[in-house]
């Protein structure tokens, strides 16, 4: 039986989507079958580890006199049109109705496939939210298709609790939730644990939260928040020991190219990311 893992923080721009996609990297690099669940409806798993080339300009006259005329239609017309998806693909959001349709894409990377998203999955999930039939268990539904075929499951879930984010609790073994080194994200982190602590125990789940520490500096706050956030270990939240340093430049070129960093020897942060992946797999084998 796989290990399904979840990456989930309520605060955006803490590194979660670079840790999905580096992390089940990392194991597929090990020679285990991976998948990643793209679970986010901004999909920028889907992006990179499928290469779909974006448009260069986002920001052009027609986005501009869509946003100043309230034009609500043509904005998500041009937002379809910015990713070059040639529409062949079964996307998460169709499987969470008919578990019929599941199916998984090989990405650029050796062992690692992925179910892609799109923007679709934010009107799915008001839907389910706004219906009566499984609505917490549409996710476990699409798993049990092909939980077999994979060694690990990832899950990039957006930065949210909602009934995706249920969905994806129902399933989940592990949390692992990226924290960036500020006050605002230490405020999501204790957010994210209230909230899952919560539904965990309204479900009876049995869930480990772990935190990874993105972007760290090093400078002395750093240093003194991550004695305090260490502290965190018990049955249920236990912190994973190698941290993510903060190394712009590298990241953002990886970003825009679609590029994974943990396969870059030069980045110090790539070499984090493998001390992870690492503490991980003697973490659960």
């Amino acid at each position: 039986m796989s290990k399904v893992i979840a990456l989930l923080n309520m605060k955006g721009g803490v590194g979660k989507t670079t840790s999905s996609i580096n992390i089940a990297t990392g194991f597929a690099n090990k020679g285990y079958n991976v998948l990643l669940i793209d679970f986010d409806p901004q999909a920028n798993s889907t992006d990179i580890l499928l290469d779909i080339k974006q448009e260069e300009v986002f920001i052009n006259n027609e986005v501009t006199e869509a946003i100043n005329s309230m034009d609500s239609d043509k904005l998500e017309e041009i937002l379809k049109h910015l990713n070059k998806y040639n529409y062949s693909e079964t996307f998460i959001d169709q499987m969470l109705f008919d578990a019929e349709l599941t199916k998984t894409y090989q990405t650029t990377v050796p062992n690692l496939h992925i179910i892609p998203s799109r923007l679709e999955l934010a009107k799915a999930e008001k839907e389910i939210r706004n219906g009566d039939t499984a609505v917490h268990n549409r996710l476990k539904r699409v798993v049990k298709k092909i939980r077999g075929d994979y060694d690990y499951i990832f899950i990039d879930c957006p930065p949210i609790i909602n009934v995706l984010s249920t969905n994806v609790l129902n399933i989940a073994d592990e949390i692992i939730a990226p924290i960036k080194i500020d006050r605002g994200a230490e405020k999501g982190l204790i957010m994210t644990i209230q909230q899952l602590i919560g539904i965990a125990t309204s479900y009876d789940l049995d869930i480990l939260i772990r935190p990874l520490f993105t972007m760290v500096t090093n400078n002395n706050q750093s240093k003194e928040r991550l004695q305090v956030l260490n502290t965190f270990n018990n049955d249920i939240v236990k912190p994973i020991v190698p941290k993510i340093r903060f190394q712009d430049k590298p990241v953002n070129k990886a970003s825009f190219e679609n590029e994974l960093i943990i396969n870059n020897n030069k980045a110090n942060v790539g070499q984090d990311y493998r001390n992870v992946v690492d503490y991980l797999d003697k973490e659960w084998n």
